[in-house]
């Protein structure tokens, strides 16, 4: 079950999951579909320092992976009308038997209304209806990335590991994981 804050009433037609939220925004989860991965990539590259290029570069494949039927992955987006505003994914990680959440991003102005909460429940949601217990999330730890840290922590993600100049100097990689109830 999915949890909000303030005001809101949830409508299911043809399979979209459309949220109220207390701003009146109506904000709709989906399955990702071909048209949208432009409009994600274009959000993920307003956020140069959470996805650098090297990163956009693996979410082709992943999602040509996932458009075909041919991996342990599913990616959600967040609409309001026709334009979206969110992403958020997971990938069953193979090294560590886990699924990995991937790719949480939420358009600049649409910051801080809980979309990127809302994205990430969906996508647990979804790895426990595939009997998942425990997620896996791996983010930048580097000056200019604490709200994501911040971010992640108030959602009930445990830091796990800090691997100082994992990347290069001064990027650091940071685990989180979370069980799942």
């Amino acid at each position: 079950m999915l949890k909000y804050f303030g005001p809101l009433s949830i409508d299911w037609t043809h399979g979209i999951e459309k949220i109220t939220q207390h701003s009146g925004i109506l904000i709709a989860l989906r399955n990702i579909q071909e048209q949208d991965t432009e409009a994600v990539k274009s959000i993920m590259r307003q956020y140069e320092l959470q996805f650098p290029e090297i990163v956009i570069n693996y979410y082709p494949d992943r999602w040509a992976n996932y458009f075909n039927g041919s991996s342990r992955s599913e990616y959600w987006v967040a609409v309001c009308g026709e334009e979206v505003v969110g992403h958020a994914g997971f990938l069953f990680n193979n090294d560590l038997n886990l699924y990995e959440i991937v790719g949480v991003v939420v358009s600049p102005k649409y910051k801080r209304q809980g979309i990127g909460r809302k994205l990430l429940d969906k996508v647990c949601e979804r790895i426990r209806q595939r009997g998942g217990k425990k997620v896996v999330l791996f983010t930048l730890g580097h000056p200019g990335n604490e709200d994501t840290l911040r971010f992640y922590k108030s959602t009930g993600y445990v830091e796990e590991k800090y691997e100082l100049d994992y990347f290069r100097p001064g990027y650091s990689r940071v685990t989180f994981t979370k069980e799942l109830v």
